[in-house]
């Protein structure tokens, strides 16, 4: 799976999935772009709750709200703010709206 930023197209994210013991998929390799002028991000822990948020709230559909809430904590720790947790999901993944 392929994820990209949608304001600039650019390719962020790329999952490799094989079949689990359960009947599902789990991830059994991923890449993150590193080259700081196509995104400026560097710390793994962050990227890997945001490949996991953005699976489990964009893809699955589903609520998420583990890694949001250490993303949310990531993100405080790196900014040295308060920044609310909403305004944190917001600026990860967008505005979503049910089909």
């Amino acid at each position: 799976m392929f994820l990209h930023r949608s304001w600039t197209r650019r390719g962020i994210y790329e999952a490799t999935f094989a079949p689990d013991d359960g009947g599902g998929w789990r991830i059994v390799g991923a890449v993150v772009e590193r080259d700081p002028g196509r995104y400026g991000n560097t710390d793994d822990e962050c990227d890997r709750v945001m490949l996991e948020l953005a699976l489990g709230t964009i893809v699955l559909g589903e609520s998420a709200p583990e890694p949001g809430e250490r993303l949310t904590e990531l993100v405080r720790r790196a900014s040295g703010s308060d920044v609310s947790a909403g305004a944190i999901r917001l600026s990860a993944l967008g505005l979503r709206s049910d089909p």
